[in-house]
């Protein structure tokens, strides 16, 4: 409820709702996965909606390899990727810094809930399977952070950088999505498309001005 609220601040004139939740397993059905810049590693876990919408935040769980305690806000890297013969492609289609809100999780295990939103909302379709990571890239917190899976079934993936490749592992990593169900927005015409409708018309205009000066025979 709490991030409803925070994330829907952001609704820009609608109200953000849940599109999308993978809850975090409980610490002791579940492990978690690496996914820090430093380390460096970084991991991807596959979602889908179930129509088109615009994201406006996002919320995930985890912790600290070395017992660190982090501050009120931590940085990280969130990178959605399309899937590409079930696995994620090289290259992210989006990929934004973000400071996310640092919650502490009251448990046997010490966590944090994670909360961020984004600069602007990310549009994406429905019935698609796409890939998100979340990595942290905070110098502050000096540890490792650790991505709560929501099962130890599915496969996720994970690489140190993208000349190394994707390898899979065991397991889904927990979040949910905050935003708004919205159709395909329609694409603008490039600087390039407008010049050439402009040269279009120009040459257009002189064509008729040379047919109205030419003497009728």
């Amino acid at each position: 409820v709490m991030l409803l609220c925070v994330l829907g601040l952001y609704a820009s004139g609608a109200d953000a709702t849940l599109i999308f939740d993978r809850p975090a397993a409980d610490p002791f059905t579940a492990g978690t996965f690496f996914s820090d810049v430093s380390l460096p590693r970084e991991a991807s876990t596959p979602f889908q909606l179930d129509a088109p919408a615009d994201v406006h935040g996002i919320a995930w769980r985890g912790g600290y390899f070395d017992a660190a305690t982090p501050g009120a806000t931590a940085a990280f890297v969130i990178r959605v990727f399309d899937d590409v013969a079930g696995a994620p492609s090289d290259t992210p289609f989006f990929s934004a810094e973000v400071l996310a809100e640092v919650v502490e999780f009251p448990g046997v295990v010490a966590e944090f809930t994670y909360t961020a939103q984004l600069s602007k909302p990310l549009w994406l379709p429905g019935g698609v399977t796409l890939w998100i990571s979340i990595a942290e890239s905070d110098d502050a917190t000096n540890a490792t952070f650790t991505w709560r899976k929501s099962s130890e079934s599915g496969t996720s993936f994970s690489r140190v950088d993208a000349a190394n490749g994707w390898q899979p592992f065991a397991g889904s990593a927990a979040f949910t999505l905050d935003g708004v169900h919205a159709a395909a927005p329609v694409p603008e015409p490039d600087t390039s498309a407008l010049v050439a409708i402009g040269v279009l018309g120009v040459a257009s205009a002189r064509a008729r001005s040379s047919r109205l000066r030419c003497p009728a025979s």
